[in-house]
């Protein structure tokens, strides 16, 4: 639906990988006010269905209101004001849309694996102090039977027990990336060489 759009408007609804989409319009009028997107999930929601386990229970079933449709929709409004505009912006073709998809999530892995490598160094120059520290109390602790020395000794050596933890989870998360660049590198390559397997573009 469109504001101050014109009746030549025309759309289409692009796929770009099992969870995106692209939604291209065209002849719409630069002037435009606003376009208004409905998305309807046809997807069943097993919430709703009943199986009631006796007649009672369905009886009982039966008085309680039906769920509203409406909690299936999602309403997106692309307003003038909130559009960048380039004249060099061409009617993308399916194949080049998934290929940037790709690269888009391509790039956000990438990222993912930078951050985590940070972390991991930073893990390790933390882990580095608190066995400094253990070196530094235990000298303390050969000269003096204190309890209270004893005790910054273990929550240094708990301190190490729970960053080692981190940084096995950061190497997950690195591992985890890795597989998912590998992944996404595969649909690019079937994309490139035209055997994608997303459904084709519907026109609104």
């Amino acid at each position: 639906m469109t504001d101050h759009g014109g009746n030549q408007v025309t759309g289409r609804v692009v796929p770009t990988s099992k969870n995106t989409l692209v939604v291209q319009f065209k002849n719409l009028s630069h002037n435009f006010n606003a376009v208004t997107l409905t998305a309807h999930d046809k997807s069943i929601n097993t919430a709703t269905v009943e199986a009631p386990s006796s007649v009672v229970a369905d009886s009982s079933n039966a008085k309680k209101t039906t769920a509203n449709s409406n909690t299936a929709n999602g309403k997106f409004i692309i307003n003038r004001d909130k559009v960048s505009k380039s004249n060099t912006l061409t009617f993308a073709t399916q194949k080049e849309l998934e290929v940037n998809e790709s690269n888009d999530k391509i790039s956000a892995q990438q990222k993912l694996i930078s951050k985590n490598t940070n972390a991991i160094v930073e893990y390790q120059k933390a882990i580095d102090q608190q066995q400094s520290s253990i070196k530094k109390y235990q000298k303390i602790l050969a000269q003096s039977d204190d309890s209270d020395t004893q005790t910054s000794i273990n929550n240094a050596r708990d301190a190490i027990t729970q960053i080692r933890t981190q940084v096995s989870d950061a190497q997950n998360n690195i591992q985890r990336a890795k597989t998912n660049i590998s992944q996404y590198q595969k649909i690019k390559k079937q994309v490139e060489d035209g055997k994608s397997l997303l459904p084709k573009p519907t026109d609104l």
